[in-house]
């Protein structure tokens, strides 16, 4: 039995914890409080229980002529209030509450009457209403809030978050990450890790050079966009000894833009198709696409590639072809070839006109990229040192809002994640956040501390599109008869209303004669 003196307290504790875990302490007398309204520090109306002590009651309580027996405590803290609630959740505490530090004269009331003679419950069972005050500066007090919630496990962590550099390298492999050389730049790692061979002198190769180099600013717009990302694509590709001229690959796909968009549907730096896209792990529902994830996406395309450069025995350029293409259409290409004794190799396929450019057009970004000065334009400084970071939040965190908070512009971090649709996270998909490593560490501080958002919506957008293709496709207009063994040209016009010369009309027919199984047309 708990001390009389802490009877009370435990009491409000209980209510208390019930208010704020939106909990009832009994669906006969009280209702249950939202957890919005909880955490707005809840006021119980029509209650005579005092939640502390004397000098903390909800309403001025008359006074009482005390008697002698009576003991008289001041409290000038919470820590009775911790104590009881620590008792009434049978959790060991280290502090002592405040009454036993002090000197007290015990009632000789015993606790029965002393429980009886303090606590009266209502004598009409009437529901309760709880409002929200400003006026308790108790139960405003975060501390005091905090306390609470973690009496009774549901204190947030608030650990800190701590920013690692972005890599599309995987856990299994985490270790074998190449080492940062701030003295080393990242374009010229790309021109030593040639390995295509040099195909500057053809004549589809020299006119998209001549092309390309016609615009220098377009070309120094891709260079500056292509900064924030190389150190990323560069070290995977030379962890899997791939050609680095597969880094400039987005040069032609999406001008190194994480947000486009194809007329065929692929989307991203690596334009995948969505059901390639899914075929390698990156997930598309209504509030993520995987597809724009500047990590996942580069992972998942230099996997393709390696699967491709398998199957065609070694070939990039019918490797790059299926990229484009698909492996399908390149193999029909090169059954065709091989049936009629020609060359299978790239050059001699007969292939879409998009495809059959789009090798040229890497090879001309190849040698543009190793002369930059000769058409107009410079290679920025880009250190391999990462110029992204990235983070593991476990809520559903507004993006505008975070950047905002910290002072940035509020597309700051919707530019780097455009994978969340919505500009919320969605922790059950992903974790991670790509941030400027320059403004990490405030970033990061700032998304630990804001509110968890609404969660969006994941629902599957598979679905969707299967029902509006359902909806649009239209009956057809025609209403034909299937010819029956014995019938004839006279029998199925009279059953359908109509005369021989119409039916024969219709189906183009210069007979009467007609082979059962045949469908004529009747409308």
């Amino acid at each position: 039995m708990v001390n009389s003196n802490s009877l009370p307290l435990a009491i409000a504790a209980a209510l208390s914890i019930s208010a704020l875990t939106g909990c009832s302490v009994g669906t006969d007398r009280i209702k249950t409080i939202p957890i919005q309204t909880a955490a707005a520090s809840p006021t119980i109306i029509q209650e005579e229980v005092a939640f502390l002590s004397g000098t903390r009651t909800r309403y001025p309580a008359p006074q009482r002529q005390q008697s002698s027996h009576t003991h008289h405590t001041s409290v000038s803290d919470d820590s009775d209030l911790l104590y009881a609630a620590s008792l009434l959740l049978n959790q060991p505490t280290t502090q002592t509450p405040r009454s036993t530090r002090t000197s007290v004269h015990v009632s000789a009331r015993s606790p029965e009457k002393v429980a009886r003679f303090q606590y009266r419950p209502a004598t009409k069972a009437n529901a309760r209403v709880y409002k929200t005050s400003r006026k308790d500066p108790i139960l405003d007090n975060p501390a005091y809030q905090q306390a609470l919630l973690e009496l009774a496990g549901l204190a947030p962590t608030t650990q800190p978050v701590t920013p690692r550099p972005a890599s599309a390298v995987t856990q299994h492999y985490a270790s074998k990450q190449t080492a940062h050389a701030p003295h080393e730049d990242m374009w010229n790692h790309i021109k030593q890790g040639y390995k295509m061979g040099n195909y500057g002198y053809r004549r589809d190769v020299q006119r998209f050079m001549r092309e390309y180099g016609s615009d220098p600013e377009r070309l120094q717009r891709i260079s500056n966009r292509a900064q924030n990302y190389l150190h990323i694509v560069v070290n995977e590709l030379k962890r899997r000894r791939m050609p680095t001229e597969l880094a400039l690959l987005p040069f032609v796909e999406s001008a190194y833009v994480n947000t486009a968009h194809s007329h065929a549907g692929a989307a991203g730096m690596w334009q995948f198709i969505p059901s390639t896209g899914r075929l390698y792990g990156l997930k598309q529902n209504r509030g993520f696409d995987g597809r724009m994830d500047t990590l996942e996406s580069t992972r998942a395309a230099l996997d393709y590639l390696q699967k491709l450069h398998r199957e065609f025995k070694g070939d990039w350029f019918l490797a790059l072809a299926a990229y484009n293409a698909g492996e399908g259409r390149v193999g029909r290409a090169i059954r065709y070839n091989r049936a009629r004794g020609r060359r299978t190799d790239f050059w001699s396929l007969k292939l879409p006109r998009e495809t059959r450019e789009y090798v040229p057009r890497l090879l001309a970004y190849k040698e543009i990229i190793a002369r930059p000065h000769q058409y107009g334009f410079y290679l920025p400084k880009t250190p391999n040192v990462p110029k992204l970071v990235e983070i593991h939040i476990n809520k559903p965190v507004n993006l505008r809002k975070a950047a905002a908070h910290a002072g940035l512009p509020s597309d700051t971090l919707t530019s780097l994640n455009p994978n969340f649709l919505k500009g919320v996270t969605t922790p059950r998909i992903s974790k991670r956040i790509l941030l400027p490593r320059h403004q990490a560490g405030r970033l990061a501080h700032v998304i630990n501390g804001l509110p968890a958002e609404r969660p969006v919506s994941i629902r599957s957008t598979k679905k969707r599109f299967k029902k509006r293709y359902a909806k649009s496709k239209k009956k057809s207009r025609y209403r034909t008869h299937r010819v029956k063994r014995g019938e004839t040209l006279y029998r199925i016009a009279m059953r359908h209303g109509m005369t021989v010369n119409k039916l024969k009309r219709l189906n183009r027919m210069r007979s009467n004669r007609i082979k059962a199984g045949t469908r004529l047309r009747l409308i």
